[in-house]
């Protein structure tokens, strides 16, 4: 999508869709996480794992993600002015995005560690 679509479609789009896929991984995670602990599928590791990716997701939804949307809107706004504001809010936007991805490589780490725990098992 990135390369295909215009910037500003791309960025709306992603807007909407990040809310939904965060909320999902918050689910997915604790119903793992449930899962280990309730005796259905994993332990241990397993559970720390999926609670990890289901925090990650939570940091992402509750905190990061609409930092970032606001950072963006503020970017596009600043870039039409140019200077030393188009400036910060590009610095500004580029260290949230990067925290929000960090968070959800961290998710997706602990997903792996679930999903490992859990095949360890069979």
């Amino acid at each position: 999508m990135f390369r295909h679509l215009p910037k500003e479609v791309f960025g709306n789009l992603q807007a909407k869709l990040f809310p939904a896929y965060f909320a999902t991984q918050v689910v997915a995670g604790g119903l793992a996480a449930a899962g280990a602990v309730g005796g259905w599928g994993g332990k241990g590791g397993s559970a720390n794992g999926a609670l990890a990716a289901a925090a990650a997701g939570a940091l992402n939804l509750v905190l990061l993600e609409p930092l970032t949307t606001a950072a963006m809107y503020e970017r596009r706004a600043a870039a039409t002015a140019g200077g030393p504001a188009a400036a910060a809010a590009n610095k500004r936007f580029g260290m949230l995005h990067g925290l929000s991805s960090a968070a959800n490589l961290a998710g997706l780490v602990g997903m792996v560690v679930h999903l490992v725990a859990v095949a360890g098992e069979l």
